[in-house]
C-alpha cells in the first residue's frame, strides 16, 4: 500500500495504491507561481497524505 502526492497541471492529488488497484483523490489544492507559497501548499499536502495513509492503515 502506498499514498503519494501527485501533481498534474498545477493541481494536487493523492495517488492511492492498494492491493493492485490505483485510485486518485483530489486535494483541491492548486500550485501558484510563488515558490514560498508553493512550499506551504506542499507541506499541507504532505499532512493530508499522512492523515489519509493513517486512515487506510487503521481501516477508518
Amino acid at each position: 500500500m502506498s499514498v503519494k502526492v501527485w501533481e498534474k497541471r498545477g493541481k494536487l492529488y493523492l495517488d492511492i495504491y492498494i492491493g493492485g488497484k490505483r485510485t486518485w483523490e483530489a486535494l483541491r489544492l492548486t500550485l501558484t507561481p510563488d515558490r514560498a507559497q508553493n512550499k506551504e501548499i506542499m507541506r499541507f499536502a504532505e499532512i493530508c497524505r499522512s492523515k489519509r495513509e493513517t486512515q487506510l492503515l487503521t481501516g477508518l
